[in-house]
């Protein structure tokens, strides 16, 4: 008896250990409108805890009222080890080339999740990422909440600033 419930335990802490840590923040735009100007900062202390690869993925909630087939933005890693990386772009498929929505919806909004890459962070390192989009109109309607999720071990705590 005493030994399968250390078997047990073994096994619980190893599988408590290899789980992934998943970590969202999310900014809510004012009025559900994207303004070129709104550029938003996550902050994510103690990011590469472990020497860890982090996987990240852009999280959007928008509706109808979006004008485009997809979302430009660029993706700033702006941590002091970083500055001289330049911004990456992406494009969000908002819609398929056959004009069906992405996304899995909840009412009146959709929510797309889009992975951008990962990201190698040193151990203790403070992650600070930067979103804004890269369109030509200055003000995007029908984009609620702009987010990033990124998934890896460890314990983390995010802030906004």
């Amino acid at each position: 008896m005493l030994r399968s419930s250390n078997i047990f335990l073994v096994t619980f802490l190893l599988v408590l250990c290899a789980c992934d840590d998943v970590r969202f923040h999310c900014h809510h735009t004012l009025g559900g409108e994207w303004s070129y100007s709104d550029t938003l900062l996550f902050a994510c202390y103690g990011a590469g805890r472990g020497d860890k690869e982090l996987s990240a993925n852009v999280e959007l909630r928008c509706n109808s009222d979006y004008p485009y087939r997809e979302l430009w933005i660029a993706l700033e890693n702006v941590s002091e080890e970083y500055s001289e990386i330049p911004a990456d772009t992406f494009s969000l498929p908002i819609y398929s080339v056959q004009g069906v929505p992405n996304g899995a919806t909840a009412g009146l909004l959709r929510q797309l999740s889009i992975p951008v890459g990962n990201l190698d962070v040193p151990s203790n390192d403070t992650l600070l990422l930067r979103i804004y989009p890269i369109m030509n109109d200055d003000v995007l309607p029908g984009i609620y909440n702009v987010g990033i999720k990124l998934v890896g071990c460890g314990r983390h705590q995010y802030e906004e600033n």
